[in-house]
């Protein structure tokens, strides 16, 4: 079995806004109940077979500490010590919807090392990382999953080192956090069509209702879904959509000045054909 590597999964278990319904004090057990947020955040924190300790501390799963065999056989008994150091969550930088990304500050238990850990839309977050650790195929890999109706995001990480103050870095701002992080995967969600969401949209435009769909996911995911459930029924090629459109300018930082801004309906990306990314 693979390990995820530890900045990775840092990034995965660590960078939520999961809560816990408890008070997270000595002895006090956490259900997967007691968690409340994100579905996706949970399931992602689940999956890794980790859980709140807290609302701003996460740690492995009682099961995990004690069957480790399969995860850990190539670490040694430090390095798989190591690895399950629960996280304790300094400061959120939360999700915005203009941003389309959220970062937190966070340690590993027994270290002063400060992380950055940050998520979000890839084509947002590719600005944002340190150039020689994007692949070649950065855009491909992450276009090839949206044109599946899937849910992507881009994961990058800092290590702030252990003087780094948090309460200095919150004055600065995220703007100063979010930079010459290294890019760490992409996370892909797979979240599954309800068993009757095709015959309720067929039931609506049969009884002459418009169907829309309102998303904040990106336009790929989004036409992919609808596609599904019968919203639209283009193929990939024969769908548009609206874009911003500069002509005349430079292809500097001012080309909005300097050119024409306009909102027009394209092909969306010809770049997505469908073919798997190797």
């Amino acid at each position: 079995m693979n390990v995820i590597p530890r900045e990775v999964l840092r990034v995965m278990v660590g960078c939520q806004s999961l809560a816990t319904t408890t008070g997270g004090g000595p002895g006090e057990v956490v259900t997967e109940e007691d968690i409340i947020g994100d579905p996706l955040e949970k399931a992602v924190l689940l999956g890794c077979n980790w859980t709140l300790r807290s609302s701003n501390t996460v740690c492995p799963k009682s099961s995990i500490m004690t069957n480790t065999t399969a995860m850990t056989s190539s670490m040694s008994s430090s390095s798989s010590s190591a690895y399950l150091k629960p996280i304790s969550v300094h400061h959120r930088f939360t999700f915005s919807s203009r941003l389309k990304r959220m970062t937190v500050l966070a340690r590993d238990a027994q270290s002063r090392d400060l992380w950055a850990l940050s998520k979000g839309a890839p084509e947002t977050l590719h600005a944002l990382l340190d150039k020689t650790s994007i692949p070649s195929n950065y855009e491909q890999v992450y276009k090839y999953h949206m044109g599946l109706g899937q849910r992507v995001l881009c994961m990058g990480y800092r290590n702030l080192g252990s003087s780094a103050d948090v309460s200095d870095l919150r004055e600065k701002g995220r703007s100063y956090v979010e930079r010459d992080l290294i890019f760490g995967g992409f996370l892909v969600l797979d979240c599954p069509l309800k068993s009757d969401s095709c015959r309720v949209i067929k039931e609506l435009k049969s009884s002459c209702h418009d169907a829309v769909m309102i998303t904040g996911d990106s336009v790929l995911t989004a036409a992919e879904v609808a596609r599904q459930v019968g919203i639209i029924g283009t193929k990939p090629k024969d769908t548009y959509e609206l874009k911003k459109v500069v002509r005349g300018g430079s292809g500097g930082a001012n080309e909005e000045e300097e050119g024409k801004v306009s909102f027009e309906f394209v092909p969306m990306d010809d770049d997505n054909d469908g073919t798997k990314p190797k």
